[in-house]
């Protein structure tokens, strides 16, 4: 169900405005809804404390929310610890920054009937949040759901200057994201002005005569697509992950006050419409909030050592994301790569989510 903060933050027309609020009563917030890390004490104590003191709270500069699935996607969230994860690593990679700024990586699965398996990763690598009251999608607009839970764990259980999305199957750049963020002073925001999201709105949208469009057509009657984020991979100030998470989800029961206290007001909570395309619906929920759009570059195809230099990129799996890393530990760049490896990639595809 929809968090106590948002269900208030409903009742007033200050949501509009975009103004952001950390995350309240969070002990009631995490027992109602469900949501627990996995293997992190020191998370789950954090969390409890946050109940009286909000600044108990993790905090980072950038949270990173990866949505992934238990155990299908193992090895790309291996692939993504011992890639490009390891620019955050100060004893491997001297990147200067990524030294000034604090990042965390948060991989986020749905319920898993072999609980063990996931108990042991995320007590391994401290990395891994499992969503208790959500299965795993099926479907793709399961799997924009995972996305819009994912990104109500981050803001329940840590405090964050921005937020970044990314599929499991991009590649972020740290070092130039970073950077970027830096110049564009996207850390800085005033929270009393309208938030941010950053992505890459400029490229051509493919989806004008696809399925997308015609749903779009069947919830407003017209075929027009947003504006909105494209790549796989968008960044998101704490104001807008506080909008996106405070709506229902597609499977909530959101039927209303007498089931969540008298915090909440009696009418139930809306539900947010979830499309087939994540990074679309991410675009028609934000329509009407008041926002600022960052044009960043950000692509969908394995273009990271063209000359547009990209935040982020996309690869094609787990076997390549290895092989970039390779040739920067032996050369220093992920782009010097050589004939043999060039000629191994296979087609393009955005497995995962």
């Amino acid at each position: 169900m929809p968090s106590r903060q948002a269900a208030r933050l409903m009742l007033v027309p200050l949501m509009l405005l975009a103004t952001w609020a950390p995350p309240r009563a969070l002990g009631a917030i995490l027992m109602a809804d469900g949501l627990a890390g996995i293997g992190d004490e020191p998370l789950a104590e954090a969390a409890k404390e946050a109940t009286e003191d909000i600044d108990a709270l993790p905090k980072f500069d950038l949270m990173i929310v990866i949505p992934s699935r238990a155990r299908t996607d193992r090895e790309r969230r291996l692939a993504v610890r011992e890639t490009w994860a390891q620019y955050l690593n100060a004893s491997a990679v001297n990147c200067t920054s990524c030294v000034s700024r604090t990042a965390k990586i948060l991989f986020v699965v749905g319920k898993e009937d072999q609980e063990q398996n996931i108990t042991e990763e995320a007590g391994q690598f401290g990395d891994l949040a499992e969503l208790d009251d959500f299965k795993e999608p099926t479907s793709l607009t399961g799997a924009t759901e995972m996305v819009q839970r994912s990104i109500r764990y981050a803001l329940e259980h840590f405090r964050f200057n921005l937020l970044l999305k990314v599929d499991q199957s991009n590649w972020v750049f740290m070092d130039r994201l970073l950077e970027f963020l830096e110049d564009q002073h996207l850390f800085d925001i005033n929270a009393m002005m309208p938030g941010v999201y950053v992505g890459n709105f400029a490229s051509k949208d493919y989806a004008s005569s696809s399925n997308e469009s015609l749903s779009l057509k069947a919830l407003t009657g017209s075929m027009a697509i947003p504006l909105y984020a494209k790549g796989g991979a968008y960044l998101l100030s704490p104001d807008l992950c506080e909008f996106i998470a405070g709506m229902g989800a597609a499977s909530e029961d959101t039927s209303g006050a007498p089931k969540w206290g008298e915090d909440y007001g009696w009418a139930p909570v809306p539900r947010l419409v979830d499309l087939p395309n994540e990074d679309l619906s991410i675009g028609l929920w934000l329509q009407a909030v008041n926002h600022s759009k960052v044009e960043a570059t950000i692509v969908g195809d394995d273009a990271g050592c063209s000359e547009e230099r990209p935040l982020i990129d996309r690869v094609t799996g787990a076997a390549e994301m290895q092989q970039r890393w390779q040739s920067f530990v032996r050369q220093g760049s992920v782009c010097e790569r050589s004939s043999h490896q060039l000629l191994q990639r296979g087609p393009e595809s955005r497995a995962g989510f």
